[in-house]
C-alpha cells in the first residue's frame, strides 16, 4: 500500500492507544492497525475524528495515484455441471479494498454465480456491503458462455489476477473430444488469446465499427504524409487487410510455434486426430484495458 499521501511526522508512541480500539477501527475502516493507531494519536484518541481523518487519507491516496485505471481483478471459471463458463472483471475506486482478501473472495464468488445462474444473486448483497463499508464504487463486467455445440470444449485460462480468458473449441466426431492433442490445443488457444489479444477468430468477424476507426486513423496518417486521395485509398485498403490478419486469431503466429499460424496448427491437429477442429469463439478481460 502506498502511504506517501498520509501527512505524518513524529513517532507512533506519542500517546497511549488501546490495542482493542485500534484493531476495532482497523476492521471497520479497512486500513492497517499501524495507520489507524497513527490516526488516533493525531486526533488525541477521538474515535469519530480518527474515522474522518482515515477517510480523508483514503481519498487523497486514491486521487494521487499515478495509475489512471481503476484497480481490481479478473477471473475465469468453468462449471462442468452446468456446462458453462465465464470471465469477469471487477474494479473498484478503493485501492486498499482492491488488494484485500475479502475483495478477491467476492470476485471469485461473483464469477461462480455468473457461471451457474447467469447473473449475480447473493453476491449483489456482498457488493453493496463492501461499497458501504469502504465508501467506494464497485463495477462489474462479465461474459458467460454456454456450450454451443454438442462436441465442444470450454477452456479457461487465467494469468494471476490480470488476464482471464475462455475459449470454445469443437470437433466433428464426438469421440475426439477426449483426445489429448485436442485438449492441449484448446488450452494453448486460451494461452494464445491471453498473450496476443486477438479481436476475433477470423478477420471477416472483426466488427465493422472497429475496422472503420482503424481506417480513419490510417487515412489521416497517410494524408499527413502527403499522399494523394487515390494513393490513400489503395494504401489504406492494403494496410487494413494486413492489420485485420494480425488481429484475427487464426491468422496470428501460434504462441507455441514461431513459424506457423494458429490456422496451420489447427489443421495439423485435425489431421492428427482424424476430425475437423474448430475454434468457435472466445472472451478475454485484462486489467490493462
Amino acid at each position: 500500500m502506498v502511504l506517501h499521501t498520509i501527512p505524518f511526522s513524529g513517532a507512533l508512541h506519542l500517546m497511549s492507544v488501546e490495542a482493542n480500539v485500534v484493531y476495532s477501527l482497523a476492521q471497520e475502516i479497512g486500513f492497517s492497525p499501524e495507520i489507524c493507531k497513527m490516526a488516533l494519536e493525531k486526533t488525541k484518541n477521538n474515535l469519530n475524528e480518527a474515522r474522518r481523518l482515515l477517510t480523508k487519507w483514503r481519498r487523497e491516496q486514491t486521487s494521487d495515484s499515478t495509475n489512471k485505471r481503476l484497480p481490481g481483478a479478473v477471473c475465469s471459471y468453468f462449471d462442468s455441471d452446468v456446462k458453462a463458463g465465464a470471465v469477469v472483471k471487477v474494479t473498484c475506486t478503493d485501492q486498499y479494498l482492491a488488494g484485500s482478501k475479502e475483495f478477491y473472495e467476492y470476485v471469485s464468488s461473483f464469477n461462480a454465480e455468473i457461471v451457474r445462474f447467469g447473473k449475480p444473486q447473493l453476491t449483489e448483497a456482498i457488493r453493496e456491503q463492501l461499497q458501504q463499508k469502504y465508501n467506494c464504487t464497485i463495477n462489474t463486467q462479465f461474459v458467460r458462455l454456454e456450450k454451443s455445440h454438442p462436441n465442444s470444449l470450454l477452456t479457461t485460462y487465467q494469468h494471476r489476477d490480470q488476464i482471464a480468458v475462455i475459449v470454445e473449441t469443437a470437433v466433428t466426431k464426438a469421440a475426439a473430444i477426449t483426445e489429448l492433442p485436442f485438449k492441449q490445443f484448446s488450452f494453448n488457444c486460451a494461452l494464445h488469446v491471453a498473450a496476443f489479444n486477438p479481436i476475433a477468430v477470423r478477420d471477416s468477424e472483426i466488427p465493422n465499427e472497429i475496422k472503420a476507426t482503424m481506417t480513419r486513423s490510417i487515412e489521416k496518417q497517410l494524408m499527413q504524409n502527403g499522399k494523394s486521395i487515390q494513393q490513400c485509398a489503395i494504401t489504406t485498403a492494403s494496410k487494413i487487410n494486413e492489420w485485420a490478419k494480425q488481429r484475427s486469431l487464426l491468422s496470428q503466429i501460434f504462441i507455441k510455434n514461431e513459424k506457423e499460424s494458429v490456422r496451420e496448427i489447427r489443421n495439423q491437429i485435425s489431421e492428427k486426430i482424424g476430425t475437423d477442429v474448430t475454434i468457435l469463439r472466445f472472451a478475454r478481460f485484462a486489467m490493462d484495458s
